[in-house]
């Protein structure tokens, strides 16, 4: 049996579903994995808790960032550590990174991995911003360690991207990627095709039902889209492409003329993001060519696979020069099904380092 400690960055609510599928998945990982997966540390905004023994799962998914860890978690809770220097002494075997994204900067994400990978800790993380701000400076200091640093969750939750490239591609020339990477847009325009009604209506009605959030403008103005198109590119080509170098375009002007338009010619408007080989590929000393990466909202004919995927749902498409074209669809868009993706990365991670 292989134990597994992990810590854990960020105990919102992707975190506490990921805790609660230690519970739940406990058995079912020991008996067909053999992986023995404990949660040890946890590195919260102020303060975090190191402990020499597993920590009791139903005591962390009590309590909160909000409280003092020093009173949840007596001997082993402390509110004078920072995030960093939790994981600097949590001895982990895995840092599941899930503490907010800030697409600019990074942080705090981009600190906590880099300084867990320095470390030789491996890393799974559900936070986009440090990918996007650094892919290969990421990449490079974790081959650089010995260890590993995955992100399938944080490349559409439960939808499988990046293991689609890394395993069921390998050896093919991916020549076009095109998905339908975010459900709160996709869900906006089935709404604003089907039920006939103006965008801020639509916007309305995901907000009360929870899809979209109250503030919502990395969905609908296309940045959560481009995230994840560009950590894709970057995977599969190797480049250091940033948000600068990709045309954003969100759905904020798509109006109920544009997509009645549409329609009379047979076609339905989604929100794509795409990358695309356009000729000769060539990324010597990081001046690419030959690659178009872009995202906006794209009539597309009926006959389109993606035409068809209709509301929170998300799909990608691929073009391969060896393989043909895939399409994948589904998957669920919610924090249980982004720490879900946590658990896959992480007993992948295992079999990669025959752990199991």
């Amino acid at each position: 049996m292989r134990k597994i400690k992990i810590c854990l960055s960020g105990l919102g609510n992707v975190g506490h579903h990921f805790v609660k599928l230690l519970n739940e998945r406990h058995d079912l990982l020991k008996n067909q994995y053999n992986l023995d997966l404990q949660l040890y540390a946890i590195a919260g905004s102020r303060g975090g808790v190191l402990s020499s023994t597993a920590l009791n799962r139903e005591a962390v998914n009590s309590c909160t960032n909000r409280e003092s860890w020093s009173i949840a978690f007596p001997g082993c809770g402390r509110d004078d550590l920072t995030g960093c220097q939790v994981i600097e002494n949590c001895r982990a075997d895995v840092l599941v990174e899930a503490t907010p994204t800030n697409l600019l900067t990074g942080e705090p994400g981009l600190t906590n991995i880099r300084t867990a990978l320095e470390r030789g800790i491996s890393v799974v993380t559900l936070t986009k911003g440090p990918l996007v701000k650094d892919f290969p400076g990421l990449m490079n200091l974790a081959k650089k360690k010995g260890v590993s640093l995955k992100f399938s969750g944080a490349t559409a939750a439960a939808l499988p991207t990046v293991d689609m490239v890394n395993y069921c591609l390998a050896g093919s020339t991916v020549k076009k990627i095109s998905g339908i990477l975010n459900g709160t847009t996709n869900y906006i325009l089935t709404k604003m095709s089907q039920g006939d009604i103006d965008y801020h209506t639509a916007l309305k009605e995901a907000q009360e039902m929870g899809v979209a959030e109250s503030n919502p403008e990395l969905d609908v103005e296309g940045w959560d889209t481009a995230a994840k198109i560009l950590i894709l590119t970057n995977t599969i080509y190797g480049t250091d492409l940033c948000l600068d170098d990709i045309p954003v375009t969100g759905i904020q002007g798509v109006t109920s003329e544009m997509i009645d338009e549409a329609a009379r010619d047979g076609k339905t408007i989604k929100l794509i993001g795409e990358s695309c080989l356009e000729g000769p590929f060539h990324n010597q000393k990081q001046k690419v060519t030959g690659i178009s990466v872009s995202v906006s909202p794209v009539a597309l004919e009926s006959g389109h696979v993606l035409s068809r995927i209709n509301g929170t749902t998300k799909a990608i498409y691929f073009e391969t020069d060896t393989l043909g074209d895939f399409t994948v669809v589904g998957g669920k868009s919610d924090p249980r099904a982004a720490a879900a993706a946590v658990i896959k990365d992480i007993v992948n991670l295992a079999r990669e380092n025959r752990w199991i």
